[in-house]
Order: C-alpha cells, then sequence, then structure tokens
C-alpha cells in the first residue's frame, strides 16, 4: 500500500484552491481534514420544523402532531396509558403539546360506549415546513450559516492546525452498487427539506475550503489522508502534518490524529493501530443499522459457547468486540470473524437470490462477508473497491479453509517419531525374551512374568498410536 501513496501524485484540493490562513502561532499540524456531513445536515435541519399528520382513512379527516409520541402510536401500535398517566390525567406533555393523544381518545370513547380506534385505522405521514422560528426563508438560511460558521471556530481553536479542510460529500456513492441484499441506507429518513440549499450556500461561503467526494463518502477521504500521511511519514504520528475531525465513531478504524467536533475536551485519539483494526474487524461481523449495513443476523451457539458470549437475536457492534477480545494479532482477530461467517451460513452451503438490482446471485459465506465489508471498509484510495477476500489473503488469513475452534489439534509428526520408537523398543524387548532361555527355571519364570506384561503394554500403546 505504501508504492501505491508514494508513486502517485496525491493531491487532496480537488474540490478547489486551498488558501491557508496567516497564523504565527505555532501549530502541531499544517492541516486538519473535518468531516462535516453531519454538521451540513444538523445546520440545515434546524432551519424546518417537523411534524406529522395523522389521517383517518375511512374519514379522510386529518389532524397534526408535532410527533409520533403526540400523537401516540410507535412502531409496535397504540402507545398504552401507565398508571402514572391516568392517576395525573397526564393529557399533554411539558410543553403543553398533547400526550399519547390516541390512547386518551380511545379512553374517552370506551367510556361513552363508543367504538375504539386501532393504529391501522390511520395513514402518518413525516411533514417538514419552514421553522415559526423564522419569519422568512433568508432569515433562517442566515441564522443556520452562522451556527456553521461559529463551529468553524470551534474547529479552528481546537484543532492545533494551521488551516482546515471540509470533507463533505458530493454525487455518487460506489457503496449503493455494492449493496446487494438490501438498499444502502435506505432506512434513512429524507434529508432536511433545504438540504441542498444550505448546501450551496456553504459552497458559496467556503468554495477554497472545500473537498467534495465524488463516487464516495467524506469519511473515505479521511482515510485517504491517513494512507497517505502512513506512506510520507510511517507510524509515528508526532512526525505527521495533518490531522482530523469527526464525529462518528466507525471513522475510528482510520489510523490519524483526531478529535470528535462533539466533544474537543476528550482529546485527541487515533493512535492505536490494533484498535483501528478492531474497529472494522468488528464492523464486519456487526454491520451498521444506522446506515442499513446488514452484518451478521445472529452468532451461532457454537461461537457464542466458545467465546463465553450470551445468545442474542441480533449481533451489535459491543458485542462483536467482546468475541474479539484477547486477540493479540489481526490474523486472530479476522480469523474469528470468519468463523463467525462460516459457522452462521454454512462452510459449502450455497444461496441463490435476485438482489435489489435486480440480478441473479449465488452467493457463500464470503460473499455476506464481503458485502458487510465492502459497506464499512473506509476506502483507501481512489476508485478502489475494498475486498475481503484480497485482503484476508495479504494478511495470511486461510479464508478458503474450514476454521475449526475448541478441537484438540492432534501432532502427527509426533505421534509417527513415537510410534517409531515404541516398535524400536518392542523389538529390543522380544529379543531380551529369547536370551532369557538359558536361565534357571526360578528366575525365568519371574522375569518372564514381568516382561510378558511390559510386552502386552507396548503392543496396546503401538496399535492406540497406529489408530
Amino acid at each position: 500500500m505504501t508504492n501505491k501513496f508514494s508513486k502517485k501524485a496525491f493531491n487532496p484540493s480537488q474540490g478547489g484552491s486551498f488558501v491557508e490562513e496567516e497564523n504565527k502561532e505555532h501549530k502541531r499540524f499544517k492541516m486538519c481534514y473535518s468531516d462535516h456531513d453531519t454538521h451540513v445536515v444538523r445546520c440545515a435541519k434546524m432551519m424546518q420544523e417537523d411534524y406529522i399528520e395523522a389521517r383517518h382513512i375511512s374519514s379522510g379527516r386529518v389532524k397534526e402532531f408535532p410527533n409520533k409520541t403526540c400523537f401516540g402510536v410507535n412502531k409496535k401500535g397504540i402507545l398504552e396509558l401507565t398508571e402514572d398517566d391516568l392517576s395525573s390525567n397526564k393529557r399533554t406533555d411539558d410543553k403543553g403539546r398533547p400526550y399519547k393523544w390516541l390512547a386518551w381518545t380511545n379512553k374517552d370513547r370506551q367510556e361513552k360506549g363508543q367504538s375504539v380506534f386501532r393504529a391501522e385505522d390511520f395513514e402518518v405521514l413525516s411533514k417538514a415546513r419552514l421553522n415559526p422560528e423564522f419569519d422568512t426563508f433568508e432569515e433562517a438560511l442566515d441564522a443556520a450559516e452562522k451556527i456553521f460558521a461559529s463551529h468553524i471556530k470551534a474547529l479552528k481553536r481546537n484543532m492545533d492546525s494551521e488551516d482546515y479542510t471540509l470533507l463533505i460529500s458530493g454525487k455518487g456513492n460506489y457503496r449503493d452498487y455494492e449493496s446487494k441484499t438490501v438498499g444502502y441506507k435506505s432506512s434513512r429518513g429524507e434529508k432536511p427539506i433545504y438540504f441542498q440549499e444550505f448546501k450551496d450556500k456553504i459552497s458559496e461561503v467556503y468554495k477554497n475550503k472545500i473537498w467534495w467526494a465524488k463516487d464516495n463518502e467524506a469519511e473515505d477521504l479521511i482515510q485517504y489522508i491517513a494512507k497517505q500521511q502512513t506512506a510520507l511519514y510511517g507510524y509515528d504520528q508526532t512526525k505527521w502534518d495533518s490531522c482530523a475531525a469527526y464525529i462518528d465513531k466507525d471513522v475510528t478504524q482510520c489510523y490519524i490524529p483526531a478529535k470528535s467536533y462533539d466533544n474537543y475536551e476528550d482529546g485527541w485519539f487515533g493512535g492505536d493501530l490494533f484498535y483501528c483494526e478492531k474497529t472494522l474487524v468488528a464492523q464486519t461481523i456487526s454491520g451498521d443499522p444506522t446506515d442499513t449495513i446488514e452484518g451478521l443476523p445472529s452468532l451461532t451457539e457454537s461461537v457464542t459457547k466458545h467465546f463465553g458470549l450470551r445468545k442474542s437475536s441480533g449481533v451489535s457492534k459491543s458485542t462483536a468486540e467482546k468475541l474479539l477480545d484477547g486477540s493479540e494479532t489481526f490474523q486472530e482477530m479476522w480469523k474469528r470473524a470468519v468463523y463467525c461467517y462460516q459457522q452462521y451460513y454454512g462452510f459449502d452451503k450455497e444461496y441463490n437470490f435476485k438482489d435489489v438490482h435486480g440480478e441473479d446471485q449465488c452467493w457463500t459465506w464470503i460473499d455476506y462477508m464481503q458485502q458487510c465489508y465492502v459497506l464499512v471498509k473506509m476506502q483507501e484510495y481512489e476508485g478502489q473497491i475494498p475486498c475481503v477476500r484480497e485482503y484476508l489473503s495479504e494478511i495470511g488469513v486461510p479464508w478458503k479453509d474450514e476454521i475449526k475452534y475448541g478441537e484438540i489439534e492432534i501432532d502427527t509428526e509426533g505421534l509417527v517419531n513415537n510410534l517409531k520408537i515404541c516398535k524400536s523398543t518392542l523389538a529390543e524387548l522380544e529379543s531380551i525374551l529369547k536370551s532369557y532361555k538359558s536361565l534357571p527355571k526360578p528366575k525365568l519364570i519371574d522375569k518372564l512374568d514381568e516382561a510378558v506384561k511390559l510386552k502386552d503394554e507396548l503392543k496396546g500403546n503401538i496399535s492406540l498410536l497406529e489408530v
């Protein structure tokens, strides 16, 4: 990987010309690269007010609520009234909004002898509009940009860097195609209604400070920088001239000095190479529900029993990390991950299905592992499609073989040598027995009885070794 970067003319300023600000104070780093996607979404989100519309399907009547809790439903159905709710007659929340409206309505109807509503009687639609705190869209946009600017000031103040570059996702993402069993990020809600408008505003104001991610994500660009810095200066981060800022904990797989821009006070992290790898392996086992990345649906009993884990219906990242505890090498961590996939899907079993892109697939366990790996792994250079088969082969993990734990490994070479020694000893013993024939009868009987017992015991051991 070092040669790939050392030979390549690597220029991160693809999104515009970076102009470093004049700063006389000595800084540890020349450039801080910040994954700013989250903050762009947050600022765009503050421009709007979210609410829901509950439409009674049979009558067509529509009632508006701030959220589903106010309406009184969740994924399981209608929210039930607790004893505290009933005793205090809690019909509004602390902000004066309706509280479990549907449950209270049903209670009142039941007391009147009327039929009650079911959750499926309503269609619930998520809606958004301009935040009523602002009189105009322009006022909201200006307020959001000021909050964004204050965040940039905090970035400059806390990152010990002479300059900064904002990493923001542009168009396209190779992960959209690589996700086969379910759409990548398909479970996420819609982007803020003024997301593009705010993004355009940021592009205009910070055009010389933005590096747009193309056909990937902003966090991939952090990995680009991490690999570039390693190629230039080695693994000693005290020699590096770049750092990173981000909030997504999944990016801790990147070996780069970094801070969370939500918690600058927590200090620097990203300097433990083994932990970075452990993050990636754990994600390859657990997946990431936030991004609709499917990992293992569960761990088999053979896995939980061997590694001392509790049986559960799913595999969280914390469970995956516990499974990897005690591993002393990259290879051992990945060996455990391979074992988990082989145990769940079977070593030789094939699965035929039509993927979300309409293409026919025939998968084995390694294909399911590949899907998770390619989605969670940060891209290391432009155009790379991470391949778990190549990586496991590169680091020496025998993924083509069936991994086994909890079985006794037999030292066949030692058995062969022991068998030779026993046979040689038996031959010597038989030769000695022949020499006993010249002894007087009383001594002969004693020695023969002792020798015959030894011979029979030795033959028995030999037969066990030959098996």
